[in-house]
């Protein structure tokens, strides 16, 4: 099975942002970009997949009380870069997802399409968990990103669980594909706060580094391609745990058949790491982390062929290849950061400018935004009123709500019109759709506690849920274009 070559190149061209500036502003001639429209877009407070709120800092009311702000400070400034890049591979997630569920909502599940569709899945995801990272290590201690990163980390360890354990079973696999989708709508709405947080103290300036060649970005692609393998190469090692676990005495035909699918992927990779070793220039730093990947090979070679379908002595060099398998992606992890660590590979990936169509609409998505956290508090008040017994202020609070309901409504509307033909136009769909039963939920209310609680619940979700349903159309809005004046 080869990755797809449309995954590899989508996932490598994301991790450009990590490690380069595109054009952005200038102390002079403030120029907005994709990531400003996106800061905008932050609520006062947002809530990840896991339900916790955090503050965002606001950038533009920051800027407005205490007048210019300081340019930001270089690593600064690859942090914004990279919080976009990590939300750019989020989208490529979703899609991902999206991908599996088509596999697996079928009469007879193909086995070749479905670990084809669950390794782009794993490729993509590593590529996020190397921007996280680097974008962990990029944050100064007292920025106000910090704290976002931190819940990224976690969402990621969480993801990495429900990912790995996809088996091909639509039964057990479909309600976790919907907690991925879940987990990676609500880091968008998670790493748009980051972003707001990142830059809410200073003014970002352009940095641009020199461009990468064609045989460093030829070296990184390898890298991603050789992360591929070594989670192929994960499960195939897990397969023959399986076969040396099920049966005593273990089946000898079914032992050979896996441990020969995990010798080729092994020789596979070994192959395209000497082909990686070839690509890297002298000097280039990656080269010692090649080294390092070539040693470790070898290790897992000899183990690897000196298997013999015994469990007594086959399990424990099992779980050492487990291991090892692991560890090797970690270290291909900092070999891909390090290899494209001084040049850029962004300039090769423009964006042409937004249509005016489409800048409106991304406003009016963030008009949206604004609207559905009113109504989040619109509803707090409305909770407080009836649980207080008070009619009256239950009365008014209803009205204010559905007062900001129909806002929103009416903004959505406009908002459709304007994404005819633009990736935004399904999640707009789910919106309508969400509108109207919270309308419906709001005008129910009676201002008995005791029969509102339920609909009072499922509300404050809904609302949580459509703003990262919104967080998510405005990425779709501005995927093919870039915002600028």
């Amino acid at each position: 099975m080869h990755l797809s070559v449309a995954v590899v190149v989508a996932a490598l061209a994301t991790l450009a942002a990590v490690l380069a500036l595109a054009p952005s502003h200038t102390a002079a001639s403030p120029a907005p970009r994709r990531a400003a429209v996106m800061a905008a877009a932050v609520p006062a407070a947002v809530t990840d997949d896991n339900n916790v709120t955090d503050p965002a800092a606001p950038a533009a009311a920051v800027a407005a009380a205490a007048g210019p702000l300081p340019n930001c400070a270089p690593n600064v400034v690859r942090l914004v870069q990279g919080i976009n890049a990590h939300i750019a591979l989020q989208q490529q997630e979703l899609a991902a997802v999206a991908a599996l569920q088509k596999v697996l909502n079928v009469a007879a599940v193909d086995p070749a399409a479905f670990a084809q569709a669950k390794a782009n899945l794993l490729t993509v995801f590593n590529s996020a968990v190397i921007v996280r990272m680097n974008n962990q290590n990029l944050v100064p201690a007292d920025n106000a990103a910090v704290t976002g990163l931190a819940m990224l980390a976690q969402t990621q360890a969480a993801v990495l669980a429900l990912a790995t354990g996809l088996t091909g079973t639509p039964a057990t696999d479909l309600p976790n594909l919907v907690m991925l989708q879940m987990k990676f709508s609500g880091g968008i709405t998670r790493n748009q706060a980051t972003l707001a947080a990142a830059m809410s103290a200073c003014t970002l300036v352009n940095n641009a580094q020199p461009q990468c060649s064609p045989q460093v970005m030829a070296l990184a692609q390898g890298i991603l391609n050789n992360i591929a393998i070594q989670n192929q190469e994960l499960q195939l090692v897990g397969q023959v745990q399986t076969v040396l676990q099920a049966t005593n005495p273990v089946d000898a035909n079914a032992f050979q058949a896996a441990r020969a699918a995990l010798l080729a992927k092994v020789q596979e990779g070994v192959v395209l790491r000497m082909n990686n070793q070839n690509l890297a220039p002298a000097g280039n730093g990656a080269v010692a982390g090649l080294a390092t990947v070539a040693m470790a090979q070898a290790a897992e070679l000899a183990l690897v062929q000196g298997l013999t379908g015994l469990p007594a002595t086959d399990l424990p060099n099992v779980a050492t290849l487990q291991m090892d398998f692991n560890n090797g992606i970690v270290q291909n992890e900092k070999n891909l950061m390090a290899a494209v660590s001084g040049c850029s590979i962004n300039t090769m990936l423009a964006l042409p400018p937004c249509t005016p169509n489409v800048v409106s609409l991304g406003n009016g998505i963030v008009a949206n935004i604004a609207v559905q956290n009113q109504e989040l508090a619109a509803l707090a008040a409305l909770t407080t009123a009836v649980n207080a017994g008070d009619q009256a202020a239950t009365a008014t609070a209803k009205a204010a709500l559905l007062a900001a309901i129909n806002n929103g409504i009416a903004i959505r509307t406009a908002n459709q019109a304007l994404a005819v033909g633009n990736g935004a136009a399904p999640g707009l769909a789910i919106v309508a759709n969400a509108q109207l039963a919270e309308q419906e939920l709001a005008m129910g209310v009676t201002g008995v506690a005791a029969t509102d609680a339920t609909a009072l619940a499922m509300l404050q979700m809904d609302f949580t849920n459509g703003i990262a349903q919104n967080s998510a159309n405005l990425n779709a809005a501005l995927a093919q274009c870039s915002v600028s004046t």
